[in-house]
This record gives structure tokens, sequence and C-alpha cells, in this order.
């Protein structure tokens, strides 16, 4: 699946740069990991999206990850005449406000795909 995550993965340091000092490769079994868990067939042209927000969710949540992606954390970005300032808000002491909520982000998503729709109970032909 490496050839498929390769999109996703750049899509994901792209948007979010904490993830930059990540190794590709731990990022794609991520990606792979993820893959069990976001329902791919319904989401359409949003599943590399999904795929990347959940990722992304297994990632921050990884205690083996919190202290790579704490220190690579941006506060100040700047392309070209664009400059982009980050502050977190929040305990100073939780790593995860350096970057935003994945798992909010991935349930707004797939949240769209499901479909609610009524059961035909004792049908019978």
């Amino acid at each position: 699946m490496t050839s498929a995550n390769s999109v996703v993965r750049a899509a994901l340091i792209l948007r979010y740069p904490v993830f930059d000092d990540v190794a590709d490769a731990t990022i794609d079994a991520f990606l792979d990991d993820a893959r069990l868990f976001v329902p791919l067939c319904r989401l359409g042209d949003r599943q590399d999206l999904a795929l990347m927000y959940k990722a992304a969710s297994l990632m921050s949540s990884s205690p083996d990850l919190a202290s790579t992606l704490a220190a690579g954390s941006v506060k100040r970005q700047k392309d070209g005449d664009v400059e982009i300032e980050y502050q977190a808000t929040g305990s100073s002491s939780s790593s995860s406000s350096a970057y935003p909520n994945f798992e909010q982000l991935y349930q707004s998503v797939v949240r769209t795909a499901a479909r609610i729709s009524p059961m035909v109970l004792g049908y019978t032909d």
C-alpha cells in the first residue's frame, strides 16, 4: 500500500508540517492501520481526506510519537509575503494543543457519508 499512501502522506505533511519529522515508513504504517477503520467505499472522493485525518488521529494519540509531534510543532510559518503564526490555547502541558483534533475532523468527514435509512423487517416476497 506504500504507493497508494504516497499521495495521502504528501498531503498530510503539506497541510500539517508537524508531521514532517515523522519517518515516511511510520506514516505509511499508520495509514495502513487507518485503512482498517475508514469506510473507504462509502466516502467517494473524500476517502483520502478521511484516511489522512484518521492516520493523523492515530499518530497524535500514539505515546511513541507524542514527543516527536510536540517538539516539531509549528509556531510560525512564512511563505512569500504570507506569514502565519499559531497560538496554542488551553493547557500548555498538553502536546495536543499544538495541532487540531484530528479525530473530530475525521468524524466530520465520515459523518456526512453515513446514511440513515429505514430497515424493512419481515418482508417476504
